[in-house]
């Protein structure tokens, strides 16, 4: 995990920047003690080659209004595997989980305006521009479940 977010190339956008190795270690032990939770808020899931079982990075989600059912997404890979499809497809099988077997009913992501990559990958998944949720310096996209499920075939 500390390959990408240590990594200043792959945190080089994101709002909190290159962790430490103890900062990569705290964020594992928050994402192994998630999973048995049983109001469980976060999910980290790691992204790994069908070919190979090599992890490249992690997707996932938080809560972040849990009576309008809304989550955040999130994802990182390493830069090796940038521009390949594998953000849009990790970022999709986040939100389908998400939708699925978690019941939210919205999710949002958010990226640095100078990250066409990332907004790319939002926009990939049926994800909208939401001008009234973004801040200086950053672009705002959200989806809710019944856009996903309209688009799911059309995103397949």
């Amino acid at each position: 995990m500390h390959r990408w977010l240590g990594s200043p190339e792959v945190t080089r956008f994101p709002t909190w920047g290159a962790k430490s190795l103890d900062e990569s270690a705290r964020h594992l032990e928050l994402c192994v003690s998630e999973q048995t939770k049983p109001e469980r808020t976060r999910y980290y899931l790691a992204a790994e080659l069908r070919r190979s079982g090599e992890v490249m990075g992690d997707a996932g989600f938080e809560w972040v209004d849990r009576e309008q059912r809304e989550r955040e997404l999130g994802y990182f890979l390493l830069s090796a595997y940038w521009r390949q499809g594998i953000g849009s497809e990790c970022a999709r099988l986040v939100l389908q989980l998400a939708f699925g077997r978690c019941g939210a009913l919205a999710m949002r992501a958010s990226c640095d305006a100078r990250n066409a990559a990332s907004e790319r990958v939002m926009q990939k998944c049926g994800m909208r521009r939401d001008t009234e949720s973004e801040k200086p310096g950053r672009r705002a996209y959200r989806i809710t479940r019944a856009d996903w499920l309209h688009d799911a075939g059309r995103l397949a």
